[in-house]
């Protein structure tokens, strides 16, 4: 809020963003600072990065309404809820809660829901510790926003821009080996291999 005061004060339009938890999102202080920036009309914007879980505790354990955006409406504050997996999707409530504070209509909240692929910290999964299932970690994997995104822009490159569609299907190569089968073209695993020998076939006939 501090920051957000100083912006206000400045006159120069700039913002404040704060980044926190679902965990964190119950703590007294941050509803204390949503007040307050909504009395002052701070231009502050509060992301909640939503991924289900305080550690090993669930949204729905500790809180009966579990859209957490829902309580920026009890202080005046316009809030959006997106898909935080979705790139595009985070991007356009962003500018759209840009638009609202730097005309001077105060703070705003963005809720994304996210997923944390590992436990609240270690490389093991949460599943490891047996507060959630792996079919649910698989679910969400299959979601990785970046390879989404990248996907997105390689399969633009290779359909709409004939010219660049060597260089498309090269990157896509690069990118199967870093993220999963499923996240890049929702193909069965079992393809991999043809998807190889075509790839293979291809560069020799070059």
């Amino acid at each position: 809020a501090g920051a957000a005061f100083a912006h206000q004060r400045a006159g120069t339009g700039d913002v404040a963003i704060t980044y926190f938890g679902d965990g964190a999102a119950n703590i007294g202080a941050t509803l204390e600072t949503l007040n307050l920036a909504a009395a002052w009309s701070l231009p502050l914007l509060f992301f909640i990065e939503n991924n289900g879980y305080a550690v090993a505790t669930r949204v729905d354990e500790v809180t009966r309404e579990t859209r957490l955006s829902g309580r920026a409406l009890g202080f005046g504050i316009p809030a959006w809820k997106v898909d935080g997996m979705d790139p595009l999707a985070v991007y356009l409530a962003t500018q759209a809660a840009l638009d609202v504070m730097r005309a001077g209509g105060g703070p705003t909240v963005i809720e994304a829901d996210v997923y944390r692929f590992f436990h609240q910290n270690g490389p093991l999964p949460g599943s490891a510790f047996g507060y959630r299932s792996k079919a649910e970690e698989d679910a969400w994997r299959a979601r990785d926003p970046l390879c989404l995104a990248i996907a997105s822009v390689l399969q633009t490159l290779f359909w709409f821009n004939p010219a660049l569609r060597w260089m498309a299907r090269q990157m896509e190569w690069a990118l199967e080996l870093q993220c999963d089968q499923h996240v890049l073209t929702g193909r069965p695993q079992q393809q991999r291999k043809q998807r190889s020998e075509e790839h293979t076939s291809e560069l020799q006939s070059r």
